[in-house]
């Protein structure tokens, strides 16, 4: 979601995901290069964005890893980035109603210690 007041330019992601058996370190989620988009996003707006489930359907592990980058030109004209990451317990995942894997309650995400940040504007 862009909270910002003015439109968000460029904007660019990626999201990756990984069922690992231990806590992940900042190295273990690389960001790959991300092509140029030319989206626009509105003040206020907000724009969906998924990735492919397919690899995890029938991993175990005892977490699941979601991560990725988006890097975006605000209002200004500088360019900015954010790092996410959240960790999902892999015990509470479930088959879901469409057949189709797994899938894990929102409410189960926690922000992982590494792979967040942003860039500060300096």
């Amino acid at each position: 979601m862009n909270r910002g007041r003015l439109p968000a330019r460029n904007v660019s992601n990626m999201t990756r995901l990984k069922v690992a058996g231990k806590k992940l370190s900042e190295a273990d989620l690389p960001i790959d290069k991300m092509e140029p988009l030319k989206i626009v996003i509105a003040p206020e707006g907000s724009m969906i964005h998924g990735c492919n489930a397919e690899a995890i359907k029938d991993i175990d592990g005892e977490y699941l890893y979601v991560w990725g980058k988006v890097t975006y030109t605000d209002g200004f004209g500088i360019p900015r980035w954010i790092k996410f990451c959240h960790r999902y317990p892999w015990a509470k995942a479930r088959d879901s109603l469409n057949d189709e894997g797994k899938a894990i309650r929102p409410d189960f995400a926690r922000y992982h210690e590494s792979g967040n940040g942003a860039d500060n504007g300096a």
